[in-house]
């Protein structure tokens, strides 16, 4: 494991740099709304918030504002909502049909995120955020703090894989895993969870997939009940085989 000392300059210009990006994809979501914006708003912010995450191991406790917060939470409603649309209109294409009157009803939720995302951009001051949180960075972030900021990610890693794996819990590793890979450029031995993560997200999108079809299933018409109900039946098959790859790979990096 090679950790770098990170002085309170660089951890400045990071901050910075991702600020403005978050600002960019923010302004492009709220016009246009397109997905990968919106994706690449989400990573942003989750790549900024490791950050933080990261001076917060030298007592540092100021945090991203809570309208931000906010705007990445709208952000994955729509997200969730667009991945749900395309996931349901891909699988039912192979058979040339759709559930139409579902995939509206999905599309009306989407436009009311959309609503919901501007209404919270507007409130937001990027200004406002990047000073906050400049102005309380801590002045350098040492080995020895960088060792323990690893070091708490991989016990926790370590810690929800000596119980039994829940859905619950496979989402907490993968958290602590994406922290480490949004700080790679200081904690080199990150690398070796990026396979891991791809397994433990794809398995977060088929849980993600079959919550919104039991939650949307009433906007259905009684015939595409019984398409979703087979369909669904796939997807739960798709979940057991994914859940089972992802518990292989938590095994291999805790060492179980």
């Amino acid at each position: 494991m090679q950790l770098y000392f990170i002085s309170g300059k660089r951890l400045a210009k990071d901050v910075t740099e991702k600020m403005g990006k978050l600002q960019q994809f923010a302004h492009r979501a709220s016009i246009a709304h397109d997905s990968e914006d919106i994706h690449q708003f989400r990573v942003t912010y989750k790549k900024l918030r490791a950050l933080l995450r990261m001076a917060n191991a030298t007592g540092h406790k100021k945090d991203i504002q809570q309208v931000l917060k906010k705007l990445y939470a709208a952000a994955g409603v729509i997200r969730d909502l667009q991945i749900h649309h395309q996931t349901v209109s891909d699988y039912f294409l192979q058979y040339n049909t759709l559930p139409e009157k579902y995939l509206q009803h999905i599309q009306q939720e989407i436009t009311s995120g959309i609503y919901a995302f501007r209404k919270v951009y507007k409130q937001v001051s990027f200004s406002r955020a990047k000073k906050l949180v400049l102005r309380h960075l801590p002045r350098k972030l040492s080995r020895e703090k960088l060792i323990k900021w690893h070091k708490t990610n991989t016990d926790a890693i370590k810690e929800a894989a000596d119980s039994r794996l829940q859905d619950e819990q496979i989402h907490e590793i993968r958290k602590h895993i994406k922290d480490l890979l949004y700080t790679e450029s200081y904690i080199s031995s990150a690398n070796n969870y990026k396979d891991t993560a791809h397994i433990l997200g794809d398995f977060m999108d088929s849980c993600i997939l079959l919550t919104l079809l039991d939650k949307y299933l009433p906007h259905a018409s009684p015939d595409e009940v019984m398409m979703l109900a087979n369909a669904r039946q796939h997807w739960e098959a798709d979940k057991a085989r994914l859940k089972e790859e992802a518990i292989g790979a938590i095994a291999q990096i805790s060492g179980r």
